[in-house]
């Protein structure tokens, strides 16, 4: 979190509000508003595409970049968007096949996927029920790798 921080930190002095605006309105943030994370259907190449390409949009901006694109997914989609960080990132690409989960944007898509096959395995364990399924697991994961 210390990196993470200091880096937005650092950022806000130039950060180009206009421009993150224009950018958050150009993100398809409306096809995922009717959706959760539970029954979303991850293998369709729609849903697929429009992941790829928000996180993609959002991780390339200055003061965002890819630990910052998912909050904002998250902020804008709580019931959707599952959100890490850098030993989040870590962590699973030591559980997973190398290079299958990654910083780009098809490496947050199948960090995306990777978390769905997870819960619907029950693999979990002790989530946290009063909070959104997304941010139960970003806390799972919080716990397993960040603290």
């Amino acid at each position: 979190m210390e990196k993470s921080f200091a880096y937005f930190r650092y950022h806000m002095k130039t950060f180009k509000l206009k421009d993150f605006e224009r950018l958050l309105k150009k993100c398809d943030f409306d096809y995922f508003k009717k959706k959760n994370f539970v029954d979303i259907d991850l293998n369709n190449e729609e849903t697929k595409n429009k992941i790829i390409k928000i996180y993609e949009d959002l991780s390339n901006f200055e003061g965002i970049r890819y630990v910052g694109a998912t909050k904002v997914m998250h902020l804008i989609c709580p019931y959707v968007f599952v959100m890490w960080d850098v030993a989040i990132i870590e962590g699973y690409k030591k559980e997973t096949l190398r290079g299958y989960i990654n910083t780009r944007p098809e490496g947050y898509y199948n960090f995306m996927r990777e978390m769905q096959k997870r819960y619907k395995e029950k693999k979990f364990k002790d989530l946290k029920r009063n909070v959104l399924v997304p941010r139960a697991i970003d806390l799972h994961n919080w716990d397993k790798f960040s603290t």
